[in-house]
């Protein structure tokens, strides 16, 4: 994100807020859907994951609201492996609801999550920044000094 304007964040926001948009990113998914495989790029979008596969681990999925970053197996059920290891997650507080059942409220409150992780990871980019050149200006004084 270039700046902290309310358009940009907005789509940032929107590209982790819905399954829909979550799902594209699991296109080399492992696990082809089976009455074995219970762990489908569908229901890793649902419980809120989006792929963070690597070629060291192609089953690896991260959840865009609490960051869980987790490996599964084919017969793991997402929703499940989420709730156990983040309980405290967002979405699994809303308990396994549909999109489309969501209250105003609730989908607020996601929304808000979203939004003030994309700004807290803005400003970290910024704060950055500023330290190191904070630090080149401390290193040229030190150089002028000597």
């Amino acid at each position: 994100m270039d700046s902290l304007d309310i358009d940009s964040l907005w789509i940032k926001v929107k590209s982790r807020l819905f399954a829909e948009s979550r799902l594209k990113t699991f296109s080399n998914w492992p696990y082809k859907p089976s009455a074995s495989v219970l762990c489908t790029p569908s229901k890793l979008a649902l419980a809120g994951f989006v792929s963070s596969a690597t070629s060291e681990e192609p089953s690896s999925a991260i959840c865009v609201f609490c960051d869980r970053d987790l490996i599964f197996d084919p017969e793991d059920d997402p929703w499940k492996e989420h709730a156990i290891r983040e309980p405290e997650c967002p979405l699994i507080r809303l308990n396994n609801k549909s999109e489309v059942d969501w209250e105003v409220e609730e989908a607020f409150t996601l929304i808000k999550h979203l939004a003030l992780k994309e700004m807290s990871s803005e400003f970290d980019t910024i704060a950055k920044t500023i330290e190191e050149g904070y630090n080149d200006i401390l290193l040229m004084n030190d150089k002028t000094t000597m």
